[in-house]
């Protein structure tokens, strides 16, 4: 089954947050054309979306499609590192591993992606 028009687009706009290093999937989910009540509805729901099969199934073809790997991914956060908002590359951390489902959602285990105790001191870590 094939995702619907605006499935479709999220998936794109999250590849696009990806590639940029900005947005979130909450981003993604009300650039795509979806409405939520409010942020934290917005955020509940692109979380859902994202964690459906068939979203994963597209992102991880159109990841594959545009040769975004984890060394890829690596590489934005280091370049992130250097943000003001720290958020991000968290909130990026979490959404790739979600997609690639290398953890239980809402649990980030810092192993899920090799060398990201490279990456992140224990210091850094208890900034946040």
């Amino acid at each position: 089954m094939q995702p619907t028009i605006k499935q479709q687009k999220f998936v794109e706009n999250i590849l696009h947050n990806v590639k940029t290093g900005k947005g979130t999937q909450k981003s993604a989910y009300l650039d795509a054309g979806y409405k939520a009540k409010n942020s934290q509805i917005a955020r509940s729901n692109a979380s859902r979306l994202a964690s459906s099969p068939k979203i994963k199934k597209s992102l991880a073809e159109l990841f594959d499609e545009n040769g975004i790997t984890r060394e890829i991914i690596l590489e934005k956060f280091k370049e992130l590192l250097n943000s003001k908002d720290q958020r991000v590359v968290f909130q990026m951390i979490d959404m790739y591993n979600k997609l690639k489902d290398e953890y239980p959602a809402g649990k980030l285990k810092l192993g899920a992606i090799e060398g990201i105790e490279d990456i992140f001191t224990q210091d850094d870590l208890k900034k946040q």
